[in-house]
């Protein structure tokens, strides 16, 4: 196993380099892509041992879903219990499956290179990704069960973060969350205002543009949304 990563991180890192990739500071790069190359190592030795005693499998890698010509829309209510549709493409990281391979029940995995989010980051809709994901796996016929988040760099730690179960209650909150955005789009509503779980991060728009670093103190935006008609 050792010697097949090897080889495949080489072919890897010589595929992107050979394309012309923006990889960073030329300079640097023969650090950073010894770096990378030792925290993704330490990762798979982790992760390796960690399948093997809880019996799961990885089933897909980097699943598209949602794309033409295969429009994905989902079905359910907003927050305030009116019907919405939502159309949803995306690619999960991996897919992995526990059970019999004839009828597997299927959990969603994101990968972060640094933190993973929370469970209760579903609470105001600072998380979503694998609440919808497996909403999308479960539109298409598939058993689902769990979403998680694994962090390349602290391997198993957590070993599921942002831990969310198909059909529980924090699941249909943040649905009902994913299918009141559309609404608020429509309607316009794009406050400079952080979720209370999520604040703000490096990546936001800069305070100069938004012109506040509020954060909202409770609950979430999404309710109390008037339709773009009325």
């Amino acid at each position: 196993v050792a010697e097949r990563f090897e080889q495949i991180a080489r072919e890897v890192c010589e595929t992107r380099e050979a394309a012309g990739e923006w990889l960073g500071l030329p300079a640097l790069w023969e650090t950073s892509r010894e770096s990378i190359v030792d925290a993704v190592r330490a990762y798979v030795e982790w992760e390796l041992g960690f399948l093997h005693d809880k019996g799961e499998y990885p089933m897909l890698v980097e699943h598209q879903f949602g794309y033409d010509p295969e429009v994905l829309v989902l079905e359910g209510r907003d927050v305030d219990g009116r019907p919405a549709r939502l159309k949803l493409r995306g690619k999960i990281d991996r897919v992995d499956r526990t059970g019999a391979p004839d009828d597997p029940v299927l959990h969603v995995l994101d990968f972060k290179s640094g933190s993973t989010p929370g469970a209760n980051d579903y609470e105001d809709g600072t998380v979503l990704q694998g609440a919808l994901y497996l909403e999308a796996l479960a539109s298409q016929g598939h058993r689902v069960k769990r979403g998680r988040y694994r962090s390349i760099k602290k391997p198993g730690s957590p070993q599921n973060g942002g831990l969310i179960e198909h059909g529980s209650e924090m699941y249909d909150s943040a649905l009902a969350v994913a299918f009141s955005i559309p609404l608020r789009v429509c309607a316009g509503r794009f406050e400079a205002v952080a979720s209370r779980k999520g604040g703000w991060k490096d990546w936001d728009v800069p305070v100069e543009i938004r012109r506040s670093s509020a954060t909202i103190p409770e609950g979430h935006r999404f309710g109390d949304v008037g339709r773009a008609d009325e």
